[in-house]
């Protein structure tokens, strides 16, 4: 299941992304993937990072295309 919240800014024609969260889980309910940009504790160097199971990779800001991308190719290797 993949639960996403995005916070867009629109001024014009430009869309900024200012806050994001793209969470997918799998059946269990046992976290595979986590990207956001919220403040972390402990701080990390930057806002954008993502979650799995085992670590937090800094610096990471995936499109909502990127992530669907990787949701598909974890379901073809289940």
């Amino acid at each position: 299941m993949l639960f996403l919240r995005e916070y867009l800014s629109v001024t014009g024609m430009q869309v900024q992304r200012e806050m994001y969260s793209y969470h997918y889980q799998d059946a269990t309910q046992q976290l595979c993937f986590r990207y956001d940009n919220a403040r972390h504790r402990p701080r990390l160097a930057t806002r954008e990072h993502k979650h799995t199971p085992k670590e937090i990779i800094e610096g990471v800001a995936p499109t909502l295309a990127e992530v669907l991308h990787e949701v598909v190719a974890l379901l073809e290797m289940a």
